[in-house]
């Protein structure tokens, strides 16, 4: 006998949930790269004198992250790369410190910087990908925002697809479904009874047809039921 599945409408609440999500996923990629950009540009343009510094040192250091993958998380070690430098502007030197993932200086090496000449200790140092955040960041933005919009449609179609019963809301519709499969249960059991009945009869024991009640049922089976006398 094949078994029976019920399709129920898909809820379209679900769909623009996710959509929403999604939405204010891409909106804070695009977002925190233009921040960044903005940040950038803003030290470029205080920077305008240049200068040039010397590298005197450089540590690799190992650190560690959790990372999510194939829904199981994992620690990833990875190496930054930090050098230390200092540079002169009218007799006094100033110091920094560059991190980076990757190794792009040496000791002893000399590396042009910008500084702000009204502030010589703030600086400037090239990185590359400076400005492009916002365009690094449009890419996977674009892609999460066609998602959502595609998650939003799908809600939309859903929602069309939900029945109108005398202006229910979908919680109604789908409570009234819920008691329509309790019935249906029901009546199923109420045939097998039935079904169960009639093949007891048909097998030669026509007195089940007969038992109206539990007291007839045990009266059958072995006495009257017990109604809490005990003999001595």
């Amino acid at each position: 006998m094949a078994r029976r599945h019920s399709s129920k409408p898909a809820n379209p609440v679900a769909f623009f949930i996710i959509a929403a999500v999604m939405f204010f996923m891409a909106l804070e990629m695009v977002i925190t790269g233009m921040l960044q950009d903005k940040k950038t540009n803003a030290l470029r343009a205080r920077c305008t004198a240049e200068t040039t510094a010397t590298v005197t040192n450089v540590v690799t250091e190992s650190r560690t992250r959790k990372v999510h993958r194939n829904k199981h998380t994992y620690t990833e070690t990875y190496y930054v790369y930090i050098s230390d430098m200092y540079y002169e502007v009218d007799g006094k030197n100033f110091g920094l410190k560059d991190e980076r993932s990757s190794k792009d200086f040496e000791k002893d090496q000399q590396v042009q910087i910008k500084y702000d000449p009204d502030s010589p200790d703030v600086y400037y140092l090239e990185r590359s990908g400076d400005g492009k955040k916002l365009k690094f960041s449009l890419i996977p933005g674009a892609f999460i925002m066609i998602m959502a919009l595609i998650m939003a449609i799908a809600g939309i179609r859903a929602k069309m697809n939900v029945p109108k019963n005398n202006g229910m809301t979908f919680e109604q519709w789908q409570e009234q479904q819920k008691q329509k499969e309790a019935e249906l249960k029901n009546v199923r059991m109420d045939e097998v009874d039935q079904s169960f009945m009639q093949n007891s009869q048909n097998a030669g024991a026509p007195y089940l047809g007969s038992l109206n009640n539990t007291g007839d049922y045990m009266e059958s089976i072995g006495g009257p039921e017990d109604n809490g006398d005990t003999e001595g």
